[in-house]
């Protein structure tokens, strides 16, 4: 069972560490709001435990916080734990502020007082948790600063083949995706990207995995394509496609070697600014992508709006192309449509051959997949070559 504990306070972080020793679990802590939020996307829960500060000292975020999971998450239980003697100056505002968090979606409120003996009960008589003799059954993760990670260069890349439907064994590019060089929670994808999101740096995570995309050693042969992702708010920021283009001319290649994959994971804010920053990369040279087409804000005004030579269409889509005759249908539809466009379709997560047949037979271009292979580092694919 999963514990996440969100505090900034190394006391309260200590002192609910050891009231909970006991119970077989793995801890993780994290003392970021929007890391909070990463973990909450990707990992299950059983117990999540905030420390409740006075509203001067970040309580309105705590409880904005409890909000938060109580709306996108209500499967989590959410404790709530303040400091009675610093947070109150009466029992009225003790009673008042168990209510709001209460109401905001806690599970349960104790104090840091006269409670806090009563968690442990309460986690395993309500929430199942179990106690263990056993040390070894409880590790405790912290998860890292985000801004940190960056500023340390910690990201590397691992590459993913693109193939020719027709031909398997053509590959006709690779894709660059973000790994750790050391084991940690950031190394999850869905925990880094969706940090980034609620840090509000968009910008700044892209700008480290296309760095390290181009710089982690991958030599293709001539004519292959390397498929580097951005986010489209990323491209709203003054001067970022401009630093793309200076970090492809330092790494030795051309734009026209490279493709930009386009990822919905926010809404363009600024749609004057990114349709300049798509006009001026396409007029160095740059190819571009729309990724996971078929869902979110992936659709028909964004090929309009962009204009990409290449769209991938989304995994979850792909994955029922053997079982279901609409899926069948819809992805001959977006082949045919594009093949009139002159725009190239990728099939993503393929995994069986039959996926691959059929999707060929559909008249899609490219596959992509752990069919055809696993992302790998570098060295792996340069070995082959």
């Amino acid at each position: 069972m999963k514990i996440l504990i969100f505090a900034e306070s190394k006391i309260f972080i200590d002192e609910i560490r050891q009231t909970i020793s006991s119970l077989e679990a793995e801890i993780i802590i994290t003392t970021d709001w929007g890391g909070c939020a990463a973990l909450l996307s990707a990992y299950h829960f059983s117990a999540v435990i905030i420390n409740l500060r006075p509203p001067e000292y970040g309580g309105s975020l705590d409880l904005g916080l409890i909000n938060f999971i109580k709306a996108n998450y209500p499967s989590n239980n959410v404790l709530a734990i303040y400091d009675r003697k610093a947070t109150f100056s009466s029992a009225a505002d003790e009673n008042t502020s168990k209510r709001v968090a209460a109401l905001s979606g806690a599970k349960a409120v104790f104090s840091n007082d006269k409670d806090l003996y009563k968690i442990k009960s309460y986690m395993i008589s309500v929430l199942d948790f179990t106690l263990s003799n056993n040390l070894s059954n409880q590790s405790t993760t912290y998860l890292p600063s985000l801004a940190q990670y960056l500023n340390d260069g910690s990201i590397i890349s691992h590459y993913q083949p693109i193939v020719s439907l027709k031909e398997p064994d053509c590959t006709i590019a690779y894709e660059a995706l973000a790994r750790s060089k050391t084991p940690c929670l950031l190394g999850n994808p869905e925990v880094l990207f969706t940090y980034a999101a609620h840090s509000q740096l968009f910008s700044e995570i892209d700008y480290a995995c296309i760095k390290s995309g181009l710089s982690s050693g991958l030599k293709p042969a001539k004519g292959s394509l390397l498929f580097l992702n951005v986010q489209p708010r990323s491209l709203t920021d003054i001067n970022f496609a401009e630093k793309i283009l200076s970090l492809v001319n330092e790494n030795g290649l051309n734009p026209s070697d490279i493709v930009l994959e386009l990822t919905e994971q926010r809404e363009v804010l600024n749609p004057l600014m990114y349709n300049r920053a798509i006009k001026h990369l396409k007029k160095e040279g740059f190819i571009i992508a729309i990724d996971d087409f078929g869902e979110g804000n992936s659709n028909l005004d964004i090929i309009l709006n962009t204009s990409p030579k290449i769209i991938k269409i989304s995994g979850k889509i792909v994955r029922h192309v053997e079982n279901l005759k609409t899926v069948r249908s819809m992805i001959k539809g977006i082949a045919r449509q594009n093949k009139a466009a002159n725009i190239k379709t990728v099939a993503e997560f393929i995994e069986t051959k039959e996926q691959a047949e059929i999707l060929r037979d559909l008249g899609v271009d490219y596959g992509q997949g752990w069919y055809f292979s696993r992302a790998k580092p570098a060295i792996e694919f340069n070995s082959i070559s």
